[in-house]
């Protein structure tokens, strides 16, 4: 492959990384389970985050109509905007390392179109280049989403660093054969998991990305 770029490119997770969504999803998955008359704590729903969303409800809900429940999780949050925020300093970082030339890809197993927390939140306007579970047959932990954006970043995936809060970005980073894996740890709840997972570093503020590039 042609390399695009001398530098290394950076892929991002985005929920839990770049925005928290945390009360967003809680409440969606809590709106479709009171609608289907089951109840599950936020601890065990927390539990199982990361992956894509419909393996998320096989995993509550096997006997449930998945793809509905997706549909309507998704509508949940498309009417509550309101929910999403950056962590703090993410725009500004995201910003320096475009302005240092840096490539830059956000790799999410978001279902339902383009993230709406990218537009709300203003990251659009900085990383143009974001590869959803409906652009992959195989969303994270599979490669696969690495190995799309290094290939549209025109880097190889060995030139490039990921970021990612959850042991699904791990291990697709992992598979991939990234060059250095970023565990981000905003709440300092992760970081001995992300640690064992296979992270080679975890950061809790998004600025210390800028010092590890």
């Amino acid at each position: 492959m042609e390399k695009l770029s001398s530098k290394p490119g950076i892929i991002l997770d985005n929920d839990g990384t770049l925005v928290d969504t945390d009360e967003l999803i809680l409440q969606s998955f809590e709106n479709n389970f009171r609608n289907l008359g089951v109840k599950f704590t936020r601890e065990q729903i927390s539990s199982v985050l990361g992956p894509s969303l419909e393996t998320c409800y096989r995993t509550f809900v096997p006997g449930a109509d998945i793809l509905r429940l997706c549909e309507t999780h998704i509508d949940f949050q498309r009417d509550n905007p309101h929910l999403i925020k950056t962590y703090p300093g993410v725009l500004e970082t995201l910003e320096e390392l475009r302005k240092r030339g840096y490539p830059l890809a956000i790799t999410t197993n978001w279902y339902g179109g383009f993230p709406a927390s990218l537009r709300i939140t203003g990251i659009d306007q900085i990383v143009k280049t974001v590869i959803t579970c409906e652009d992959v047959a195989n969303p994270k932990p599979h490669p696969e989403m690495i190995y799309k954006a290094s290939s549209l970043l025109g880097i190889d995936p060995q030139d490039a660093y990921m970021a990612g809060d959850s042991p699904t970005d791990i291990h697709a980073a992992k598979a991939a054969g990234v060059r250095k894996i970023i565990g981000v740890d905003h709440k300092y709840k992760k970081r001995k998991l992300l640690l064992a997972t296979g992270a080679h570093q975890v950061i809790h503020n998004f600025q210390d990305l800028l010092g590890l590039i």
